[in-house]
């Protein structure tokens, strides 16, 4: 019936993207992505529609999906800043963050106040280690808008754990007395906290390359996107 009632008038497709944006905010995202869907059988180049049901693919877990039906709006509207921040989001979900800071970094281009894409442009930044350039955007992010707390927290981030890695290295240097031995080779508290460190970063890029060669339980379907404070704590992890 939604098909009927916009060949009749097109012009209640708004309407229709309007309810999917309600069952998205909702977490209803299979019922969201069938109005989207719906809207698309009719219009087929609806920048909003596309840009709407890759919101609702990147929701159910399908970051992949959602990157294209993301470029497809692009194609319609390159302008379309929220297209980008999103499908930013999605690549940084598969854990291509350069291609993620591009696309950030288009959204900005198309609309500097959109605050949104500015925060995940500098979290984007500081888990690539370029933090200068994530203070400049949280500072800016701030400057839109004061109360913004990620803006905070991430402004915090890029000051605690430099203080924390300087503060580490010098205590780190002074663990030099062996502890234990093995074949003769003495251990020390520092050849210990290096020896976990390497195992941590590992386990960690072993565990994301078999998530891009195999999904989840080797289907295709993957978890939402983490939220800001599990990134904040794997960052602090990585840094120290």
């Amino acid at each position: 019936h939604y098909h009927a009632v916009m060949r009749i008038n097109p012009g209640n497709r708004d309407a229709v993207n309007n309810l999917g944006n309600v069952l998205e905010g909702q977490g209803r995202h299979a019922e969201a992505a069938a109005l989207f869907s719906a809207v698309l059988k009719v219009i087929p180049d609806d920048a909003d529609a596309l840009n709407n049901l890759g919101l609702a693919l990147f929701g159910a877990g399908k970051p992949d999906e959602a990157i294209t039906l993301f470029a497809r709006a692009l194609q319609t509207r390159p302008d379309f800043a929220k297209a980008h921040q999103n499908r930013g989001l999605a690549l940084g979900e598969l854990g291509r963050e350069e291609e993620a800071i591009a696309e950030f970094e288009a959204a900005l281009k198309a609309d500097p106040e959109l605050v949104e894409a500015r925060v995940a442009l500098a979290l984007a930044l500081t888990k690539v280690r370029r933090l200068a350039e994530a203070r400049r955007h949280y500072e800016e992010a701030l400057r839109l808008r004061p109360d913004l707390a990620e803006a905070h927290t991430g402004l915090g981030l890029a000051l605690v754990t430099r203080v924390m890695l300087l503060c580490g290295l010098a205590w780190m240097i002074r663990l030099t007395s062996p502890l234990f031995s093995i074949f003769s080779h003495g251990v020390s508290g520092k050849d210990l906290i290096l020896i976990l460190g390497g195992l941590f970063l590992l386990g960690k890029a072993t565990h994301e390359i078999h998530e891009k060669l195999e999904g989840e339980d080797g289907g295709t379907t993957r978890a939402m996107a983490p939220n800001f404070a599990s990134v904040i704590v794997q960052i602090l992890l990585l840094d120290i």
